[in-house]
């Protein structure tokens, strides 16, 4: 059963913004309650930016909950995603570590772990989407990456060579079998790292595409302008624009090919 969700006063903004043991956050200004939009950083993890006094402050939401939420836990050392999920910044998959022993003490409720086939039995993935290498006699979870297009990636080496491997096929060929033709991973929650095997379906191509144009949210005529001209200034990645406001590097795209006052009417 999900856990309450509790609301706490965030710390120097309070009576402003609330965060909750769940990952979110509302603002109370004007009197009004209004959960607040997400964005990412470079390394996927999730970021809100407040206000006060017309200075402007983005901070982290797993280190704003474990503050708020986890601080009788200890303050010393990094903050971890217990599930590998950046996604996930619920209290209870949050702890702070102070050395890289992260990898091999934390064990995650329900983790099973199968051979990838094609590795010779020196590389496992599991149903919560970490990958970890058996290669001699050790145990160790290996790291992975945020590809261009917003997927889980790992590097590993195997007879002499180098793969790369994505987190979801991985997880969903381990787990439910091979793909056929025509078929394509879909990540339920929308997150694409969130590879748990629980959060991955099989969808045809055609369904998967209107699956993501239903969910894509559309842009204000004043947010297409505004991306516009970020976009001729050439500061910004397509990436960083898209985090920026919450929608996916194809809307971008589609902005920076298109006419926008035509597409528009304006």
């Amino acid at each position: 059963m999900r856990n309450v969700e509790i609301w706490r006063d965030i710390s120097d903004y309070q009576g402003m913004y609330q965060i909750s043991n769940q990952g979110r956050v509302k603002s109370l200004k004007y009197g009004k309650e209004r959960i607040m939009r997400l964005s990412y950083d470079s390394r996927n993890y999730l970021l809100v930016k407040l206000c006060r006094n017309c200075i402007s402050n983005s901070i982290y939401i797993h280190k704003c909950v474990y503050d708020h939420f986890n601080y009788h836990l200890g303050n010393s050392g990094i903050i971890k995603h217990i599930d590998g999920n950046k996604c996930n910044n619920n209290a209870s998959n949050l702890v702070r570590l102070s050395n890289s022993s992260y990898d091999t003490s934390v064990t995650i409720d329900g983790e099973v772990w199968k051979n990838i086939d094609r590795f010779d039995g020196y590389y496992q993935i599991s149903n919560r989407g970490r990958i970890k290498s058996l290669k001699l006699n050790r145990e160790k979870i290996l790291s992975v990456y945020v590809n261009a297009y917003g997927y889980h990636v790992s590097t590993i080496s195997h007879n002499g060579g180098v793969s790369k491997v994505f987190m979801h096929k991985e997880v969903y060929k381990a787990f439910n079998g091979v793909l056929l033709k025509g078929q394509t991973i879909h990540h339920i929650d929308g997150c694409k790292i969130n590879n748990s095997n629980d959060n991955l379906v099989i969808l045809k191509r055609s369904e998967h595409s209107k699956e993501h144009n239903n969910s894509r949210r559309r842009l204000s005529k004043k947010e297409a302008i505004q991306v516009k001209m970020l976009l001729k200034l050439s500061v910004y990645t397509i990436n960083e624009i898209a985090n920026k406001y919450g929608v996916d590097h194809i809307t971008i795209s589609r902005i920076k090919n298109t006419n926008t006052k035509v597409s528009l009417g304006i």
